[in-house]
């Protein structure tokens, strides 16, 4: 636990500082820098080719986790090393070349709206290389127990180099060709971080063998692989297709608009990941031990704190959504993904309602209904999708991911109440749903004033002064009051 610990908290840190910066990125510098259409092709190129990945690496990182123990002696792990980096690199091939053949028909489906992706259509292969191999080699630093480096790399110097391939196209000193080159040859510079720091750690030896694998662990594997190849695409496809569908069904500078709101709507969901870090071992541990309490308290506990800050955050922003196009540059175009950010805001607020859903069932006996709900995500993501577009355009795309949501979270509440009788909600719930209708009225109908930042400061201090004491005097969550307890006691004031 003490590696756990150690790791865990630098990792966190960087995680957020990238996260910021990626957030200084597409919501400042992008905008003023490039035009909707240029964001959109960026956006469409990143998506694409995460989307491909899974396909591409044949599941190795998780494979490599997954597997690693019963390869630890030097022989049989330089033998797994090769696997895991020599068969991705054929399937890679394979790719290649399905995707030269079928070129001209998947080009056809974005020439009409967005002419723009033919001329870049070639940008996709190495991309997606870099992307496969970096996660490759990042789930590798993972068996090592090595977080921090590899996040600080992904999470934090990828976006520092696109900010400052940003920079650069701003002072004019580089063509928009050239701009999309750094902005690949960014990610391939990771890469090489990630293999140079895990080389260091722990030389890269391979073993080339007619039999990689023994046969009693073969089949395991390949069936392994298949699983996790059709779980991550599934997950991969929720979070990347409004974007590519946009692209062939409205045109990059939709998808350029739609990405810029998404951000501004995504920062609903922050703090939920740090939240799940805390929680997998606790239910992991319950289960083990049949403590369906202890489940129940931490299912209504994960729930109701993350209602409490996405309920907060989303108020926060949705009060001030037009103050924040306001300050973006050329935030009037922008404007257009206002809705985005609502719908996207409530689809985020609706996972943070569910709790720790998924965490319970993964960590259960019945962890393989966690792969048919993300399918069935999947499967209503494109077919929402395909029938709100359009109708409402970018917007459509916002409203086809929150009801997908909704449906998704639904879907595991009923299964988890019928198959194990656990569910998350109680009266606290409702104590929080009429203060936050109370906290967004304060807020949303506060007069607006002549100073766009003293606004926001204004309106976002009122929205705390009301939500913040409400919640403490209404003891909504008991974590959150001994929270502020031990607050008020340091400062004398308890």
């Amino acid at each position: 636990m003490g590696i756990i610990k150690k790791q865990a908290i630098p990792a966190a840190i960087v995680l957020y500082l990238g996260v910021a910066l990626g957030y200084v990125n597409l919501v400042v510098l992008f905008p003023l820098a490039l035009d909707p259409a240029q964001i959109g092709l960026l956006r469409f190129l990143m998506n694409t080719a995460m989307l491909i990945v899974p396909f591409a690496q044949l599941g190795m990182s998780n494979i490599l986790i997954r597997f690693h123990p019963y390869f630890e002696d030097e022989t049989a792990h330089r033998k797994f090393l090769f696997m895991a980096f020599g068969l991705p690199f054929v399937s890679f091939l394979l790719l290649f070349t399905l995707l030269f053949l079928f070129k001209a028909p998947l080009l056809a489906l974005f020439e009409n709206k967005s002419p723009l992706i033919l001329e870049y259509y070639p940008v996709l292969l190495p991309l997606t290389f870099i992307m496969m191999y970096s996660g490759i080699v990042t789930s590798y630093s993972r068996t090592m127990m090595k977080v921090v480096y590899p996040n600080f790399f992904r999470e934090f110097v990828s976006r520092l180099l696109v900010m400052v391939s940003i920079l650069i196209f701003l002072k004019h000193l580089i063509s928009f060709s050239q701009l999309v080159l750094l902005y690949v040859s960014s990610y391939a510079m990771v890469l090489l971080l990630l293999l140079n720091y895990t080389h260091r750690v722990k030389r890269y030896r391979f073993s080339i063998s007619r039999s990689l694998i023994p046969v009693k662990q073969r089949k395991e594997i390949i069936s392994f692989s298949l699983f996790s190849i059709l779980a991550s695409a599934s997950s991969i496809l929720v979070g990347t297709i409004d974007t590519i569908m946009l692209s062939a069904m409205a045109g990059l500078e939709k998808t350029g608009i739609y990405s810029v709101a998404f951000f501004i709507g995504l920062a609903i969901e922050l703090p939920r990941r740090s939240i799940y870090q805390i929680t997998s071992p606790l239910v992991a541990k319950a289960w083990a031990n049949h403590d369906m309490v202890m489940l129940q308290k931490l299912y209504h506990k994960t729930s109701i704190n993350q209602m409490i800050v996405g309920t907060l955050l989303f108020i926060g922003v949705w009060c001030n959504v037009d103050n924040i196009f306001a300050l973006i540059p050329n935030g009037t175009i922008y404007a257009q993904g206002k809705y985005v950010v609502l719908f996207i805001g409530l689809g985020k607020l609706i996972n943070m309602a569910a709790g720790n859903n998924s965490d319970l069932i993964t960590n259960s006996k019945y962890f393989r209904f966690n792969f048919y709900s993300v399918g069935l995500l999947a499967l209503l993501t494109v077919i929402t999708n395909l029938i709100f577009i359009p109708v409402w355009g970018l917007t459509g795309a916002a409203l086809a991911s929150a009801f997908s949501l909704f449906i998704f979270n639904l879907s595991k509440f009923l299964f988890l109440l019928i198959k194990t009788g656990l569910q998350p909600f109680g009266f606290s719930a409702f104590k929080l749903i009429l203060l936050g209708s109370i906290t967004f009225l304060a807020g949303y109908y506060f007069p607006f004033m002549d100073s766009i930042l003293l606004d926001i400061a204004i309106r976002y201090a009122l929205i705390i002064l009301t939500f913040i004491p409400g919640i403490y005097y209404w003891k909504v969550s008991e974590d959150i009051n001994a929270s502020i307890d031990h607050v008020l006691g340091k400062i004398g004031l308890k």
